[in-house]
Parts: C-alpha cells; structure tokens; sequence
C-alpha cells in the first residue's frame, strides 16, 4: 500500500464513521514530501 492510499484509506474511515464526517476532522492531514 502507497502512502497515499493510506491517507485516503484514514479519512474514508473518518468519513465512514459519521461523527467525523465533516471535513474539519480530516481534511488536515497531508502528505509531505516525496510521498509516491
């Protein structure tokens, strides 16, 4: 798995979740870097 399936996999199962769902909970995580 890429890093950035991943962080796609984390904010789906935020969003999933229902009590996270809006984007003040997870549209905070970013990659940095050489993330490929």
């Amino acid at each position: 798995m890429t890093k950035a399936e991943a962080l796609r996999q984390a904010q789906v199962s935020l969003l999933e979740e229902g009590e996270f769902i809006h984007p003040y909970y997870w549209s905070a995580f970013m990659l940095v870097g050489n993330w490929l």
